[in-house]
């Protein structure tokens, strides 16, 4: 059984998208985690992996859920920002003059 995320309006997208064995491997991840040596490493790695989940609970979630947590709402934020210095640096190492995000 796959984990397809998609959207449908009625209850049975939660078992049938397989949005519990995505929270499931999350999990798993977080824990594989605690087994790295260096603390800044784990805490990184673990404020990443929350700044990623917390933007797939955003996109696959209600909205009438629970607003997010303090918490979460920093790790997305840091998480946005490591996305956006990583997409800056491709384009400086190919050469690009500047980034257009014209298609």
């Amino acid at each position: 059984n796959e984990c397809v995320l998609t959207r449908t309006g009625t209850t049975e997208w939660l078992e049938e998208s397989g949005l519990w064995q995505m929270r499931q491997r999350s999990r798993a991840v977080l824990r594989a985690m605690d087994c790295v040596q260096c603390g800044v490493c784990r805490l990184h790695g673990k404020v990443a992996w929350l700044g990623v989940a917390t933007a797939l609970k955003l996109i696959y979630t209600h909205n009438d859920t629970a607003p997010l947590a303090r918490v979460e709402v920093a790790a997305l934020v840091v998480a946005l920002d490591k996305l956006a210095s990583s997409v800056r640096f491709t384009f400086e190492f190919s050469g690009e003059e500047t980034l257009s995000l014209e298609a």
